[in-house]
């Protein structure tokens, strides 16, 4: 089976692409979510996707909120409408705030940020 990683740059994806030897898509490459038609190419006979990319900076947010709606919804959006295959969307253990403990996915979410 093949696989896409998106944002497979960054901490979370490039270890999903060393673990299950998937293909990166990714801006370091010059792969943008927000280009409909190279990310349809891209997702043609992909059986999973793994969807890492994202902005994150809470700070940069508030100073760029149109680009983080773009990037963050409108890419996912993208990755949703374009393929066909089974999508793994990942998010950080920051939904829960601080705990001092292992959390789960049962816990409460809790994030420092809004």
């Amino acid at each position: 089976m093949k696989c896409l990683v998106t944002g497979g740059a960054g901490f979370i994806g490039s270890n999903i692409v060393k673990k299950l030897n998937c293909e990166s898509y990714d801006l370091k490459s010059g792969k943008d979510i927000l280009d409909k038609s190279e990310l349809k190419i891209a997702l043609n006979d992909i059986d999973f996707v793994f969807h890492a990319a994202a902005k994150i900076s809470v700070p940069e947010s508030q100073e760029q909120p149109e680009l983080y709606q773009r990037v963050n919804v409108e890419g996912t959006k993208n990755i949703v409408k374009l393929s066909n295959a089974k999508l793994i969307f990942s998010s950080s253990a920051a939904v829960y705030g601080e705990y001092t403990r292992k959390v789960s996915e049962s816990d409460t979410l809790n994030p420092e940020s809004n």
